[in-house]
């Protein structure tokens, strides 16, 4: 009995560092979202689109990485909404 009581806090320990990790890695996962240049102060978009980041975890989206910066249109389907490059 004195060797299986260890034995299990060192099973649930190691269950929880899995646990731990899995729940963390979720959380990193990209959020795509459809990008466009803006063509003025009140948010007019541009015609072609690009793929970039909703999630703040990196330098803004540029067209080819240091072209025009891109947006993501808001609720009223202005480019309004800052982007971020994707994770590579």
């Amino acid at each position: 009995m004195k060797q299986i009581i260890p034995l299990a806090a060192f099973g649930a320990a190691v269950a929880g560092a899995f646990g731990t990790v899995t729940t963390e890695g979720k959380g990193m996962l990209p959020t795509p979202v459809a990008s466009f240049t803006k063509l003025n102060p009140a948010g007019a978009c541009g015609s072609t689109e690009y793929t970039c980041d909703l999630d703040n975890i990196g330098p803004v989206c540029r067209i080819g990485g240091t072209g025009a910066q891109l947006w993501g249109k808001d609720a009223n389907g202005n480019c309004l909404v800052e982007v971020h490059m994707e994770p590579r």
